[in-house]
This record gives structure tokens, sequence and C-alpha cells, in this order.
């Protein structure tokens, strides 16, 4: 699955790998969907808990060794498939254009590495919030 190389792009520290940005980018729609909606993805299952200092990165790390080894459920497969559906359009208008790709949750991830340090800050402090809610706290 697609997904695993996605959220294991937050292991490379270098940022030199062509594709890391746009894997980045999939993997927090990914996250930022799993996050606002844990009902609809019962299987996948969040870690108990998150450190607030790089909390995107985090999360990207410790769902990727479960969507290493799990599938999704086809009812999970496929409201993950229309959330990238709309992921998707609303994207494709402008990123070619901006380099920054926007993500359901109001969020966003510039495509270019160092510029994405303010935008990346923000998300964690979303996935933090988000990730507290999912839990209840």
């Amino acid at each position: 699955m697609d997904l695993y190389l996605d959220l294991g792009a937050y292991g490379d520290k270098s940022g030199n790998a062509k594709d890391v940005m746009v894997r980045r980018a999939v993997a927090s729609a990914f996250m930022a969907e799993l996050l606002a909606h844990p009902d609809k993805y019962p299987s996948i299952h969040l870690p108990d808990s998150l450190p607030a200092e790089s909390a995107e990165e985090q999360l990207a790390t410790a769902l990727k060794p479960w969507i290493e080894k799990h599938g999704l459920t086809l009812a999970e497969d496929r409201a993950l498939r229309d959330a990238f559906k709309a992921f998707g359009a609303l994207n494709a208008r402008d990123v070619w254009r901006t380099a920054v790709v926007k993500l359901a949750n109001g969020q966003s991830v510039s495509l270019e590495p160092e510029k994405d340090a303010p935008l990346q800050a923000k998300r964690d402090a979303w996935v933090s919030a988000a990730f507290g809610k999912a839990h209840g706290k």
C-alpha cells in the first residue's frame, strides 16, 4: 500500500528524495482524515499517547507499522477513497502554481521543504488537538 511509503517519508530527514514532500502531503491528508473521522476507521488503532513535539511525524511513525501489516475493511477503503477524491478536487486547480497542498482540515503542506516549517508547526498543533479529541481528552 502506498500509504506505508507516504508515512515513511517522515523518516527522510534530509528531504533529498524528489518526492518526499509529496509523500508527506499525502500522509498528512491521511492522518487528518483519520483524526477528523476516527469512527470511519475503527480497525486503525491510534497510539495510546502522542508527544506534542513533532506530533505529525510521531503519528506517522506510529501508524506506519500498522499500515504495513494490515488491510482496511471495505467500508474503510471506500471512506478513504472518498476522502482522497475530495483531497484531489481541493488541490486540482492551484497546487501546480502555488506548490502548497491544501488539506481538508484547513491546514497546508508546502511542497518546498524550506518553506514548510511554519506550516508544519501549525499541523503539529492541529494533530495534537485532534488526537486529544479522538481519545476523548
